[in-house]
């Protein structure tokens, strides 16, 4: 979605498309948050899953059912990310 003057904006209306707040969020320049760090909570676990989210943007694919554990690992791993 981008606003007046084409510039890319985040949280405009539902999409149908579960990648489009990633690529969105990709779209902005980096001084505008589009390196921001991201991980996919997901009840997808197949490979062409996790292919798709990875490609679509995210650093981590992570399936449901999953622990606290591992959510908060990644969570610490992302918040390390410049």
């Amino acid at each position: 979605m981008a606003a007046m003057g084409g510039e890319p904006t985040i949280g405009g209306p539902a999409s149908n498309d579960p990648s489009a707040p990633i690529l969105d969020l990709r779209a902005l320049a980096p001084e505008r948050g589009g390196l921001t760090p991201a991980a996919c909570l997901t009840g997808t676990t197949g490979p062409e899953d996790r292919a798709r989210v990875l490609g679509a943007g995210f650093q981590y694919h992570i399936a449901k059912p999953v622990s606290m554990p591992r959510l908060l690992g990644v969570v610490a791993i992302l918040a390390l990310k410049p």
